[in-house]
């Protein structure tokens, strides 16, 4: 059976580089070839762009994996996940996340480079040059010496449901500096408290 070509959704990032030709000197087929990667790597370029374009768009969230849990000392561990953050991010292995403050409820983020920002504020990432985007993760509290107790409030995808629903007993901190849009309405049945500001459009 014959292999059927695919055809480009986006003729602009499918690669058309010339061939090179059999037959040429060292210093020619040298420039051809830089030629070809320089065209190549201009469409990776642009195939990233847009990729992160349609990120963007979607908002950031986590995907699977990436349960916190206690570790030694200060530390947290946080098993192999998959996540939106500006790109797909992907640890295939459990993380130690170490150096926590001591005495504090310290928010972990998850950056773009799979690499992770703690803080005891909650306020956003901002060496984004450095890491890449970020996505709130979790929280972990700690006494002098040792975690005490963590959270895996990640961050997921805004659902398009008619309700965005909590059961009993179950919370949701939204970090300082970020915001959680949900769709077509708000219902509450208890007490609803808000530290900041709350907009209803």
């Amino acid at each position: 059976m014959p292999i059927v070509a695919e055809v480009p959704k986006n003729p602009a990032i499918s690669v058309n580089t010339t061939p090179i030709a059999a037959v040429l000197s060292p210093a020619l087929f040298r420039a051809a070839y830089q030629a070809v990667l320089d065209a190549v790597e201009d469409k990776v370029q642009l195939a990233v762009a847009y990729s992160e374009e349609l990120t963007e768009s979607i908002g950031n969230g986590a995907i699977s994996g990436g349960i916190i849990s206690i570790g030694a000392g200060l530390a947290v561990n946080v098993s192999a996940l998959k996540a939106l953050v500006g790109t797909v991010t992907e640890n295939d292995a459990t993380q130690t996340v170490g150096s926590l403050t001591a005495s504090a409820l310290n928010y972990l983020f998850l950056r773009q480079n799979g690499t992770w920002t703690v803080n005891t504020t909650g306020a956003v990432p901002v060496n984004i040059t450095t890491h890449g985007a970020f996505l709130f993760w979790g929280t972990a509290t700690t006494n002098v010496s040792t975690v005490t107790a963590v959270s895996n409030a990640r961050q997921g995808f805004a659902p398009r449901a008619e309700y965005d629903e909590l059961n009993a007993y179950q919370t949701e901190t939204i970090p300082h500096g970020t915001q959680k849009i949900i769709m077509d309405s708000l219902a509450c049945y208890g007490t609803l408290t808000v530290h900041g500001k709350m907009r209803i459009i």
